[in-house]
Order: C-alpha cells, then structure tokens, then sequence
C-alpha cells in the first residue's frame, strides 16, 4: 500500500566491504504512484554499524513513503521540516528495542555513540554562533572572541580545551548546507526518545505509530506531541517535560 522497496543483496563476491544504503527511485503520491526505493544490504550483517544503520534505513523508507499524501496533485499542504524526521527517529528507537538489539550497551560502543552525540552537539553549536554573528566582514576582529567562546562549548562536551576552535566554522559542509537547521535532527532525536520513553505496550505503539510516522490529518507538531502525552503541550510544557521526566 506503501510502495515497494528494491532490496539488493551483495553477495559477497568481491572484497570491498559492502554498506547498507538506500535512495529514493519515485516519491509516493497517494492516488498517482506507488513510492520506491532501493535499498543495499551485505549477505551477512556481521558490525554492529550494519546493524544500526538496516534499522535507521528501514525506518526512514517507512517514514518517507507513509507521507505520500501531501504530495497528492489536489494539496498545497507543505511538508514541515520540524517533524519531518521525527517519525524515523522513533521508529528505528522502536524497532532497535522491540528486536532486542542490545550490542548498544556495550562499553565501546556506548562510548562511540557518546562521541558521535557530542560531536553533533559542538557543530550545531558553531553553526548557531556563527549565523548569530551580526558582521564577520572582518573576520580577524571576532575570531578571538568566537575561539573563547566555542573552545569552551568543545571542552562541555570533551573535557579538554580546543584553543583554535573557530577552525571548526570551515571544517564542515553542514553550516554551509544546513545552517541553523542543523540543530532540528539533535532536536528530533531527543523528542524521539522522548516519545518512545511513554510507549509502554504495543498499542500504543500502533498509536504513535499513526500519530507521528502516518499523521494522515497533517497535524502540526504541538498537536502531535498533545495527543501523544494526553496533555495540552507547547514549547514552555515540552521542555518542561524534558527536563523533569529523566530525558536527557
């Protein structure tokens, strides 16, 4: 009903490694055409990255195809970048509980995970400094003041200072691509675990499942979330509730 997925399976026959990625072939138009995608996987799943990344692809390919209807020819409805990932995130947090994948735990990893999480954290910290400057036309000037701060804000989420941290503004593709939005998948994330910490039974899964990845009726995000916690909720009650529930 969703569409169709192309499933490639290597076979292992030549000796480069082998990556699980997926791409859009047709974006799903309810009433026009079916959505499709293919998805490349290993013939043996064998790192715990291949892992994570089958559940992450899987989830988005859902999430993408399952909102087909605005793309119907009748609907000027936009598609809104605050929630638009907010499906995939919950699904693949769903879908890692519910198949018991729990190489997460282990120390190593946890500890790469932990990296990668703080990596995002201090890169979506440069890009809001950087876009939040009213003139860099002189950059000499400012970048004193840009290293103090952002040296500090790397040394909050590794434990050591990095002196020449405005570097980072030009070591990365993002700030140009994605600018201030690329606080929106840190964002996404933390009301995804959110969201997956009030799933306690499997009906309510099936009910976040069409609140959030399905929202037939193109519920805004406070909407969502309000149906979600039973709970009246806007920006002041969600961070309320992220910082009092033991969310991080």
């Amino acid at each position: 009903m969703l569409g169709e997925i192309y499933l490639n399976i290597d076979a292992g026959i030549t000796a480069k490694p082998v990556n699980v990625d997926y791409y859009s072939i047709k974006q799903a138009v309810v009433g026009q055409q079916l959505g499709q995608y293919a998805l490349n996987v290993p013939f043996a799943l064998t790192k715990v990255k291949q892992y994570d990344d089958l559940v992450f692809a899987l989830s988005d390919i859902v999430n993408q195809l399952a909102k087909g209807s605005p793309f119907y020819y009748v609907n000027q409805q936009n598609v809104s970048p605050l929630n638009q990932q907010l499906g995939t995130y919950w699904l693949a947090t769903w879908l890692t509980s519910s198949l018991k994948l729990d190489h997460g735990q282990h120390p190593r990893n946890k500890l790469i995970n932990a990296f990668k999480k703080q990596q995002q954290v201090f890169r979506s910290k440069v890009a809001l400094l950087f876009y939040q400057q009213q003139d860099l036309s002189i950059y000499a000037l400012h970048q004193p003041l840009l290293n103090r701060i952002l040296s500090q804000s790397f040394e909050d989420s590794f434990g050591v200072p990095y002196l020449t941290a405005s570097d980072a503004i030009f070591s990365y593709l993002a700030i140009a691509n994605q600018g201030i939005s690329y606080y929106l998948l840190l964002w996404q994330q933390a009301l995804a675990q959110l969201i997956y910490s009030e799933t306690l039974s499997a009906s309510q899964a099936q009910e976040i499942f069409d609140l959030i990845v399905v929202n037939e009726h193109h519920q805004s995000l406070y909407d969502q979330l309000s149906a979600v916690f039973k709970h009246p909720m806007d920006f002041e009650h969600l961070l309320w509730r992220i910082n009092y529930v033991g969310t991080k």
